[in-house]
């Protein structure tokens, strides 16, 4: 379109494993979820913020999630 800057294409490589286990009436989940693993600058292309806000960087989370 006109008046429209070319943004660069990139790939994100994104990670989710959980392991889930019961002790006794409670069901527990552990899990470990990371994004953007390689630190990639990714900017959305119809955003009208692209030029000064990137996708977020790497991020790793690790967790417990439990159900009783």
């Amino acid at each position: 379109a006109p008046n429209e800057n070319p943004t660069d294409s990139y790939t994100l490589v994104g990670l989710y494993g959980s392991y889930a286990l019961k002790l006794g009436p409670t069901q527990c989940t552990l899990f470990v979820r990371g994004t953007n693993l390689g630190n990639r600058d990714a900017r959305v292309h119809n955003s009208f913020l692209k030029d000064l806000l990137p996708l977020p960087g790497r991020s790793l989370n690790l967790g417990l999630r439990l159900a009783f």
